[in-house]
């Protein structure tokens, strides 16, 4: 019994520590720690693209990656399962992509192409093709906000949106 108590009593004590990540309307900005999810599980997936537009007047940038299918052929329909989280301290947006074990482009020009941003310092791509899983770690400069969507293929290949707001002036 007292085993069990014990248990019970640790058990709540690491539930407390860890901070509650709140899913969010996908079309809504995370803030503070907190989630985004969307897409659905299926087959296997390939980054096909990966784009970075700026529109510095009203400091925003869009992050796309465009969704192939394993044979690096354009997607319609749903993209993959992903999970998004936005965290404070430091300021980051974590990226799974799961069952995504292959990319057209390799880690270097993604991290690249993601280079002399306004709302980002760095980043970071891993592809694990023990676990089918894409990474994306993205380091944000102070006061930057995201917005991440998916976008169903209808004529094009489906998409996972990137909307990285700056809240605060640099």
């Amino acid at each position: 019994m007292k085993v069990f108590i014990l248990t019970l009593l640790a058990t709540s004590l690491l539930q407390a520590a860890v901070p509650k990540l709140s899913p969010q309307n996908p079309k809504q900005l995370l803030n503070s720690s907190s989630v985004s999810i969307g897409g659905e599980a299926s087959t296997l997936f390939s980054i096909l693209d990966v784009r970075r537009s700026t529109d510095v007047k009203k400091k925003v940038e869009r992050v796309v990656i465009d969704m192939g299918d394993l044979e690096g052929r354009p997607v319609k329909g749903e993209v993959g399962f992903y999970h998004a989280e936005l965290q404070q301290n430091p300021p980051r947006l974590i990226l799974d992509i799961a069952q995504t074990p292959k990319s057209k482009l390799n880690t270097d020009i993604i991290q690249q192409r993601l280079q002399k941003s306004i709302t980002i310092e760095k980043s970071t791509v891993m592809l694990d093709p023990v676990t089918n899983n894409m990474n994306m770690v993205i380091d944000l400069k102070p006061g930057t906000k995201a917005r991440v969507f998916p976008v169903k293929g209808v004529k094009q290949t489906s998409k996972i949106v990137i909307d990285l707001v700056q809240t605060k002036n640099q």
